[in-house]
């Protein structure tokens, strides 16, 4: 019977063979490898997050600036006659015999 199926047999091998000097070289110096990467990688890591700090910080500067700006204009309004008597208005102060009217939004 020439069709007959048999089942693979794998060369044997001896205890002494399957783990030897050099694959512990060649392991050794894979890890080696991967150490020396990691530490030279990691400055540029610690860059890259100063960065994304350094942008952060400048964006919350720019929205204090701008908010510094505005309470500037309204403090130069405040300064003046007219615009001490809009903002106690925006307040509900009226002026003696004055009605208020309630305006409502529709």
């Amino acid at each position: 019977m020439a069709d007959e199926v048999r089942p693979l047999q794998l060369p044997s091998r001896m205890p002494s063979q399957t783990l030897s000097l050099p694959t512990f070289g060649l392991l050794g110096l894979c890890v080696a490898m991967g150490y020396l990467g990691y530490i030279s990688r990691r400055p540029y890591n610690e860059a890259a997050r100063i960065h994304q700090v350094n942008r952060a910080l400048e964006a919350e500067v720019m929205d204090l600036k701008i908010k510094n700006e505005q309470i500037g204009v309204e403090a130069a309004q405040l300064g003046t006659d007219r615009g001490q008597e809009r903002q106690l208005r925006r307040n509900g102060f009226t002026k003696p015999g004055e009605i208020p009217m309630i305006v409502l939004d529709k």
